[in-house]
């Protein structure tokens, strides 16, 4: 009998010396006990702010904001505005041809106005007027459907923004070549100048342009012709094309915090189409030029940091720990980050934020892996972080000055003379457009943490819900 009962006890002090070990064990590897855990993820979020010269007019006197009827959920409507001008039909294919063109663009702009504002879109037309009720099939395009001959392109925006002030439209997408017709001489795109100047105290409106490099064959071509004619705004007259031409499309977008999201959206179904062509997406108008996004970091190594009570990182190894932060490719703040020339671009504008970064820690080192995903790699020294134990969060951060910040992609799609046939593939007045009618800025400011916080406070907030 007692032996019987002697064996369990046996049994009960060996398991307990086992688990001693192990806790002794973990002790020393990850740390064991109350208040510390391993840390294998870790989440925090970005904060940016672009600052803006908003309250500017022309000649550089304050203006006020005004108040506009905000639109509300139930009432919201979209809108969306073909541009029906002769040229336009020259982004066709011909028959038999199949490429990214005009109806892909319209198309993917309906889509996503319906996605975006969870609203059907109406479908409009435009050239010397507006054609309310159009008629047309987006998949179904045909060089007929464009036969305007003026194209009153600042009157159509004006409209679409006493709709927008008015509450009765929260967003409208114009799908054009951006060759207005002005009221004077030539115009091209920096026709819309002044309208855009006119919205700079207006922080309710956005506008964004989306440009995308589309096949372009012509218009007035025959079926034994497949090239056809391109309109020259600057001599006013049609001169033959003599081999296609990628030529910019433009989808440009007015109305609340949402245009944003729009623009974005369409530019990626751009470039995950077959053919992928050549885009570029910027903001004109961004009164709410802030934002942040969740960013969540994978440690290398699962017993490599721990994480105490009181919130401080402790290493568990003598070599260098690395994180590797996963960032969004399709983030908001990157329109501000454009190279100042084209041919500057690098693969994706993370590169040139992430080298401005400066870390709160010596014992951290900011690196980069351009190859998707796209991580920003943080390298933590451990025993500079034994040595030197920070007395506060690790956060990042960096301040771009303006000239950092503005320099433009769209410099080789824009063209001072569209009669040359170099000017083909161009848009007369696109630069100007961004240099006198985009908003001026300042900076971008971003900061990014604390690190290490955010998900032991998101647990915390798990483990108290009720069941």
């Amino acid at each position: 009998m007692s032996q019987k009962m002697y064996a369990p006890r046996l049994r009960r002090s060996h398991g307990y010396h086992l688990a001693a070990c192990v806790c002794a064990y973990l002790t020393f590897v990850s740390g064991c006990g109350p208040g510390t855990k391993p840390l294998d993820e870790i989440e925090t979020t970005c904060q940016w702010q672009v600052e803006h010269n908003r309250h500017r007019t022309r000649r550089g006197a304050p203006t006020s904001q005004p108040q506009h009827p905000r639109t509300q959920p139930g009432q919201a409507r979209a809108e969306l505005y073909i541009d029906l001008s002769k040229p336009m039909g020259g982004y066709l294919p011909n028959p038999g041809k199949s490429h990214f063109h005009l109806g892909d663009v319209a198309s993917s702009a309906f889509r996503n106005l319906r996605v975006q504002l969870r609203a059907e879109p109406t479908i409009l037309g435009f050239g010397k007027t507006i054609v309310e009720n159009l008629e047309i099939d987006l998949d179904r395009l045909k060089p007929s459907d464009f036969k305007e001959s003026t194209t009153e392109l600042v009157g159509v925006l004006e409209h679409i923004r006493d709709k927008v002030q008015g509450g009765e439209v929260r967003a409208a997408a114009v799908v054009t070549d951006l060759v207005g017709t002005g009221k004077q001489g030539v115009s091209g795109a920096d026709v819309l100048i002044p309208l855009l100047r006119s919205m700079w105290s207006d922080e309710s409106i956005h506008v964004c342009l989306v440009g995308i490099r589309v096949r372009y064959s012509g218009y007035q071509r025959r079926r034994t012709k497949p090239l056809g004619v391109r309109w020259s705004e600057s001599a006013h007259q049609v001169y033959p094309l003599t081999a296609p031409v990628d030529r910019p499309l433009y989808m440009l977008v007015v109305g609340d915090a949402q245009a944003a999201s729009i623009c974005a959206a369409t530019e990626r179904s751009a470039k995950e189409s077959k053919e992928a062509p050549e885009t570029f997406r910027a903001p004109l108008l961004e009164p709410a030029a802030k934002g942040q996004m969740g960013v969540t970091c994978a440690v290398d190594g699962r017993f490599a940091l721990r994480k105490t009570a009181s919130g401080e990182w402790k290493c568990q190894q003598d070599k260098k720990v690395e994180l590797r932060c996963k960032l969004d490719p399709d983030a908001a703040l990157l329109a501000h980050l454009q190279p100042a020339a084209r041919d500057e671009q690098p693969a994706d504008p993370w590169s040139k934020l992430v080298g401005q970064l400066s870390p709160s820690w010596e014992a951290v080192t900011v690196n980069y892996t351009p190859e998707p995903p796209e991580h920003l790699r943080l390298e933590v020294d451990c025993e500079a972080l034994r040595t030197q134990k920070p007395s506060a969060a690790l956060f990042l951060s960096t301040k771009l000055k303006a000239d950092q910040v503005d320099a433009p992609p769209w410099l080789s799609w824009s063209t001072r003379n569209d009669s040359t046939d170099e000017s083909a593939n161009k848009t007369l007045g696109l630069a100007a457009l961004f240099q006198g009618g985009r908003l001026e800025s300042n900076g971008l400011e971003l900061r990014c943490g604390p690190f290490g916080q955010m998900a032991q406070r998101k647990k915390a907030a798990r483990t108290s819900a009720p069941p």
